[in-house]
Parts: structure tokens; C-alpha cells; sequence
């Protein structure tokens, strides 16, 4: 009876430690951001899963070159036109912000502030969880 009583508090234990991580794992320090060089997804692609609350400066064949971008569920990420994530001392850096997907599949359709469009703008990106 006792070894019963065991085996099934036991059964009953592992079955919620298996239940619950399904809703945290997207949440758990990490970013994913999906790039390309060209509108609709074409071109040079890659995911990016930088830590959340950090800023990933883009690079070749990135930088100034993104005209597709979206992030992953439970991702709110804001995308700037300089490197370091609009930390440079001026207040009026422009930026755009995505929550979550499904992104932007042609940047030439959301508006640059000061005319034009934000395709081959993005310099750096920085996201948290939501």
C-alpha cells in the first residue's frame, strides 16, 4: 500500500513539472528577431535570439540593409537608425516598435519620420518580453 501511495504522489508530481513550461519557455531571456535584405522575406534571412533587455547592434549584410523584419510571440522590440539603440545622448533619435508577429514583410510601407520609408534604416534593435 505504502509503495502505491508513493508511486502515484510520485506520478502526480512529475506530471505538473511537465505541464507548466509549455507558456514560460518563449518568456525566458531571449529574443528571436527574423531579418532580410529584401521585401516579402526574400534575400539574405537570418533569426537572431539576442537576450532580452539588450541591444544588438546589426551588422553585414544587416545594417542598413533590412527591408523585412519581425519578431517572435511574447517579443516587443523597437528597432533604431543608429547603432547602440538610440543611446547617444539625443532624445530624438528615430525608432518604430513591432509587438510581436507578424512583423513587417516590406518596410518600404511603414513611414521614416522625416519622410521617406524605414527600408535599409535599421541599424539596432533592443526587445523584451511581453
Amino acid at each position: 500500500m505504502f509503495f502505491l501511495t508513493a508511486a502515484l504522489t510520485l506520478l502526480s508530481a512529475s506530471s505538473l513539472t511537465l505541464a507548466a513550461p509549455a507558456e514560460i519557455i518563449p518568456r525566458q531571456g531571449t529574443a528571436s528577431i527574423y531579418f532580410c535584405t529584401d521585401v516579402n522575406w526574400k534575400g539574405t534571412c537570418q533569426n537572431f535570439v539576442p537576450p532580452f533587455e539588450t541591444c544588438l547592434n546589426l551588422g553585414a549584410p544587416f545594417n542598413n540593409q533590412t527591408s523585412a523584419v519581425g519578431p517572435a510571440a511574447h517579443n516587443y522590440c523597437r528597432f533604431f537608425d543608429t547603432q547602440g539603440c538610440g543611446q547617444t545622448g539625443n532624445p530624438n533619435v528615430p525608432f518604430f516598435d513591432i509587438n510581436g508577429p507578424p512583423g513587417y514583410a516590406d518596410l518600404t510601407t511603414v513611414p521614416y519620420p522625416s519622410g521617406g520609408s524605414w527600408n535599409d534604416r535599421i541599424q539596432s534593435v533592443h526587445c523584451s518580453a511581453n
